[in-house]
């Protein structure tokens, strides 16, 4: 009864780190139907509480259901074995995602989702900057230095 309360315990403390995440996890059956979504994929998707389980794991997009279901498992955490999707939500928007996914002992795949909309805006705003710079540098040579050697010849 001890080792059994125990394990309990240790079961209700795994669903607690898992619902506190900020990583989306989906836990997928071997029939490609997602078993378990925890608050922060179902946020990440769009999605009421409750609703994810029970779907097709295609609903999220062909490309995504085939990286799932395909026979070259990552590591998850390997940010080199990430890879990127856009995912519908039900609002016609997309969402950003960088997935990774790994084999459980019991043929089913589990799923972690990282939000990367965030990175993408703040590249796009790097690279923007970088051309404003380059522009603004152009921009004195030109007129500065130009016309100090223009009046020097």
């Amino acid at each position: 009864v001890t080792a059994r309360r125990a394990h309990v315990r240790a079961l209700h403390l795994h669903a607690q780190i898992l619902d506190a995440m900020g990583e989306g996890v989906l836990l997928v059956d071997t029939d490609d139907t997602i078993v378990l979504a925890n608050p922060a994929a179902t946020a990440m998707l769009g999605r009421a509480p409750g609703t994810l389980p029970g779907t097709p794991v295609g609903s999220l997009g062909a490309a995504f259901a085939e990286f799932v279901g395909g026979a070259a498992a990552a590591t998850v955490g390997d940010a080199e074995a990430a890879t990127p999707f856009d995912l519908p939500r039900p609002d016609g928007a997309a969402v950003g995602v960088s997935a990774s996914v790994c084999e459980v002992p019991d043929g089913r795949r589990l799923v972690v989702l990282r939000d990367v909309t965030e990175r993408r805006r703040l590249e796009r705003q790097l690279v923007d900057t970088e051309r404003r710079e380059r522009e603004r540098l152009a921009r004195d040579l030109h007129d500065g230095l130009g016309q100090e050697l223009t009046a020097i010849a």
